[in-house]
Parts: C-alpha cells; sequence; structure tokens
C-alpha cells in the first residue's frame, strides 16, 4: 500500500473521535446490501447518494451510483480515503477500495468494499446482523469469509475457497471478507471480490458501476499468438530492418540451452530456466520454462520483442507490438549507438489499458569470442548495452555472430537490482 495512504489513514483514525459530529452517515441497509456481493449495493448506495453527497465523491447513471476512485485499474490508484470519515453500522468507515487485476491463467480480480476503523474480530461481531447469510461466515487465518462458486452455466453454490490458491479461470468465486489490512493496525476491509473467469455477463450482473466499455473482451481464438499476423508496418519495418543489417538475422534452425541466473554477492542464490529458440521467417520464436509456466516471444534476433504470451492461458491473449521504429546498425563497431522504439497493448486491450511506448537507447561495446560466454558456442560475439528511456532499465547483451542471435549478459533494474546470466547445456541445430 502507498505511504501516502498509510500516513493519511494512521491520523483518521487518531482523530475520529473529534471529527465524530461532523461524520456523514451511510444507510446500514447500504451496508448489507454490501454483504450480498451483487448490483444491490450499488442501488441502495443511490439511495444515500443526498445524504453522501459532499462527503464523498460519487457517480450515478440510471438507479445506481458508487464511489470513485483515481483509477481501478492501477495497483496505487485503487483506494481513497475520505475527507471525512462516515458512520454506518456502528462503525466507522475510513475509505474505499475498487480495485481490478487481471493475473491471466491465474485468473481476473474484481474487488470493492470498504475501510473501517477497528479490529477484524470486534468489526465482525458488530457487523454479523447486518451480514447477508452470516451462518456461513467462517474464521480463515485472522479474517472472516463467506464464499461461493460458479461453475460456466451453472447457479452460485456454497463453496469453502481455499485462501491462497488461485481461482484460475474455468469457474468464478464470489467472496464477502472481513480481514485486518495487511500494513496499518486497526484498519479492516470489509468487501467483495469476483475472481476467476469473470466475463462481461457477470459484471453486468454484479457491478453496474463498471462500464460496458471497460468489460474484458472475448478470448482471442485458439492458437492466435502463431496464427495472428504481424502488423503489416511492423511487418514492413523488420523486413527492412534485417535486409539492411543482415549481421541479425538468425542462421540457426533450434538452439536449446539453461539460462543461470545469478545476483552478486549471493553466489549460493540462483535461477535456472531452460529456453528453446527457434527460427521462423527470420525472426525467434522463443520459449521460455519456467516453473509454473512458459512464456514464448517473437523477436528480432532474440532481442527486440514483436509479441509476447504466456502458453495455454485460455484467453490466448499476447502483448503485441504495434508500432515499431528498428535501426539496426550493420556495423558493429564500438561505439556505434542506435535507439529503438515501440508501441505496445495486450490483444485483446485489457480495461482501462493504454498503449505503451518503449524507447531504448543502445551503444556497441566491444568484441569477445562467444566461447567465454559458454564453451559451446563458436565465433565472435559483439557486447553491446541497451537502456530503458521510461524506467532506466539496463541489459547488456552480446550477439552471436555465428547464430545471429543475442544472449542476456547482465541485467539491472532499480526493482530486482542486478542480475548475471550464464549458459548451460547449449545445443544448436544449423
Amino acid at each position: 500500500m502507498h505511504k501516502y495512504f498509510q500516513r493519511c489513514c494512521a491520523v483518521l483514525i487518531l482523530g475520529a473521535t473529534q471529527v465524530a459530529s461532523a461524520q456523514g452517515q451511510l444507510s446500514d441497509t447500504t451496508l448489507r446490501e454490501l454483504s450480498a456481493c451483487d448490483a444491490s449495493f450499488f442501488r441502495s448506495l443511490h439511495q444515500d447518494s443526498a445524504a453522501l453527497a459532499g462527503s464523498v465523491p460519487l457517480a450515478t447513471r440510471g438507479d445506481t451510483s458508487w464511489i470513485k476512485v483515481p483509477n481501478r485499474y492501477q495497483t496505487k490508484a485503487g483506494s481513497i480515503l475520505f475527507a471525512t470519515p462516515l458512520r454506518a453500522g456502528g462503525l466507522t468507515l475510513l475509505g474505499y477500495t475498487d480495485e481490478v487485476s487481471d493475473l491471466g491463467s491465474l485468473g481476473r480480480y474484481y474487488s470493492w468494499g470498504f475501510l473501517m476503523a477497528g479490529k477484524a474480530d470486534a468489526v465482525y461481531r458488530q457487523l454479523l446482523p447486518l451480514i447477508h447469510d452470516a451462518r456461513r461466515m467462517r474464521a480463515d487465518d485472522g479474517a472472516y469469509v463467506r464464499s461461493d462458486v460458479r461453475l460456466p452455466g451453472g447457479p452460485w453454490q456454497a463453496f469453502a475457497s481455499a485462501s491462497g490458491v488461485a481461482a484460475g479461470r474455468d469457474k468464478v468465486e464470489r467472496v464477502f471478507l472481513i480481514e485486518p489490512h495487511e500494513e496499518l493496525q486497526g484498519v479492516v476491509r470489509v468487501g467483495c471480490s469476483l475472481q476467476g473467469g469473470v466475463d462481461a455477463a457477470l459484471l453486468r450482473e454484479a457491478r453496474p458501476d463498471i462500464d460496458a466499455s471497460e468489460y474484458p473482451a472475448a478470448p482471442n481464438a485458439a492458437g492466435a499468438f502463431d496464427s495472428a499476423p504481424l502488423p503489416r508496418e511492423v511487418l514492413a519495418v523488420t523486413q527492412a530492418a534485417l535486409a539492411a543489417a543482415p549481421v541479425w538475422r538468425p542462421r540457426f534452425k533450434t538452439l536449446r540451452f539453461s539460462q543461470q541466473s545469478t545476483t552478486p554477492g549471493q553466489p549460493d542464490v540462483d535461477t535456472v530456466v531452460d529456453h528453446e529458440l527457434r527460427e521462423r521467417d527470420g525472426l525467434v520464436v522463443t520459449s521460455e520454462h519456467y516453473s509454473t509456466f512458459t512464456m514464448q516471444r517473437l523477436q528480432v534476433a532474440g532481442l527486440f520483442q514483436l509479441r509476447a504470451a504466456e502458453k495455454n492461458d485460455v484467453s490466448n491473449s499476447y502483448l503485441a507490438t504495434s508500432s515499431l521504429s528498428l535501426p539496426l546498425p550493420a556495423s558493429l563497431s564500438p561505439g556505434t549507438r542506435f535507439q529503438t522504439s515501440m508501441t505496445t497493448m495486450n490483444v485483446p486491450a485489457k480495461p482501462g489499458e493504454r498503449p505503451e511506448q518503449l524507447i531504448t537507447l543502445c551503444e556497441v561495446k566491444d568484441t569477445l569470442q562467444a566461447s567465454t560466454i559458454s564453451a559451446g558456442l563458436q565465433g565472435e560475439a559483439t557486447r553491446f548495452v541497451c537502456t530503458w528511456q521510461k524506467n532506466a532499465y539496463v541489459v547488456e547483451s552480446a550477439l552471436l555472430h555465428d547464430l545471429g542471435v543475442a544472449v542476456q549478459l547482465r541485467t539491472v533494474s532499480k526493482d530486482y537490482g542486478e542480475s548475471h546470466y550464464r549458459y548451460l547445456n547449449v545445443q544448436v541445430t544449423k
């Protein structure tokens, strides 16, 4: 949670008694309807809208109202604090959350509800007379939960969802929960979550506050990663770049290796990911096999990404490059600089998503023997460093002349620190 949020909440909690006389009142009916985790909450909130006007930021459509947050699709923008806390059900309401996240094959997650002052046990006891189907509430690791599940084409059924286990995409879970805030002492989340294979039909039924333009798009056809054509402009730019600088064109059929990553100062901590690269029409299709999933990428020289997807994702979605500038240098002389630019967006687009531009500045450093990277490699390799303009992410790579493909040697990230890479069990088919 954002530090500003934490700091503000602490002030509000400490000052709750002093401002009690000025607090707005939310009806107990609205609090009860929240616990149903359906559209009735937003209709009841509409009935309270006149009393809440000026106290909370409300939006209205038809017979429903909702509390606005800056951006439900951004992690740090999906919550607000009320300028003056509200009262309802004998409790103090400090703020509101409305968050959406798409975790691919792990499911989509839509959560909404209030932040309340107190301890989870005390808030639960106070709310119990207002909770729909309260007899099914159960204690779960310091929280109180009621959950249901719906399989495709079926009704809602009572279901004891497992804490910490992703819902996936083959079912939908509906959860009402009362849980301690993960960072703030004396703050409790009270609200709902729809999670799993959430689709447009369910949002239309349960979340009238979400506009139809924000509904998840229908999934792509199976095999879309491989079968969907590249945008004409992207294909033309790629072909022109490889024709002008053929040193970047792959000269192999398949390349397999294990990439071992280590962190300086932590020699005993490493990660190994198996890679398989295949040449296709002058491009490189890469499969990266992690412990629980496989990533697929379509790249120029194994480095500049044109498409990426999680293999076997039920939505068959992928991240696509929609525009591209790729002035690859034909000469690999030290000091040579070049700048690439690409615009990316998911297909189908995620709700609220906007195209993202990525600009990368690269500089050729020196030439070394490829065998110094891995004993199984032949010929020379040219080392170069690229820096992402947006977040200063640094990627040091080497272009293998014999194979026409680049491999990473080192990365530096503000969030994850520095990583070095070694290559084991290299196998090449030409």
